[in-house]
């Protein structure tokens, strides 16, 4: 059997929706499959993210994991990657603590995840007074540039906290308002609407 190469990665890059390459994708995680092509692995689940597909560089991260798990070093390395795309792009904060917590199963007191560990939990707590100062800070703001950074920062809140909030879109709208070619809002938006469908 032929495994996939860099050119089907590149085919996910730009296509990933396309069933065909889904698939492609599911044969290139078979273990023997993962040679040669590792450093643009991740340049791909880096393409997808920024394609507004974090899902998809999730699960990518999720079989990544599996294949590494004999690797304890490279097991790190990707559950903080994991523990970023699920905190920053899919705002979960839930998966982004356990990928955190693995990451201290395998390495003790490791810094970098007991902190964020810390910071999540704090946000838990305190997610609406964040919320309502980061929008009266979006309010006064006369910067276009921050005053939109804010009210995504705002929605990003509420969307991690309360996945079908109302106030997600409302503030992801007047964000685009400000600054129509906001990538992070547009997608944003787009996925706040699909949850309330």
């Amino acid at each position: 059997e032929q495994y996939p190469n860099a050119h089907d990665l590149v085919w996910l890059q730009e296509e990933p929706e396309n069933d065909s390459a889904l698939a492609t994708l599911d044969k290139l995680l078979d273990a023997e499959a993962l040679d040669g092509v590792g450093p643009l692995i991740e340049t791909t689940r880096q393409h997808l993210v920024e394609r507004g597909h974090a899902e998809l560089a999730l699960h990518l991260l999720e079989r990544e994991i599996r294949l590494a798990e004999a690797d304890q070093d490279r097991e790190v390395e990707l559950q903080l990657a994991l523990a970023k795309v699920a905190e920053e792009d899919l705002l979960d904060a839930e998966r982004s603590t356990r990928a955190y917590e693995r990451v201290i199963e395998l390495r003790p007191g490791d810094g970098v995840a007991v902190e964020a560990i810390e910071r999540i939990g704090e946000q838990q707590q305190n997610w609406k007074k964040i919320a309502e100062r980061f929008e009266q800070e979006a309010e006064s703001a006369t910067d276009a540039t921050l005053k939109t950074s804010l009210y995504v920062r705002v929605a990003e809140t509420h969307l991690g906290h309360r996945p079908n909030a109302k106030e997600a879109p409302r503030l992801l709208k007047r964000a685009l308002e400000i600054e129509p070619r906001n990538r992070r809002a547009a997608i944003l938006l787009e996925r706040s609407l699909r949850r309330r469908e």
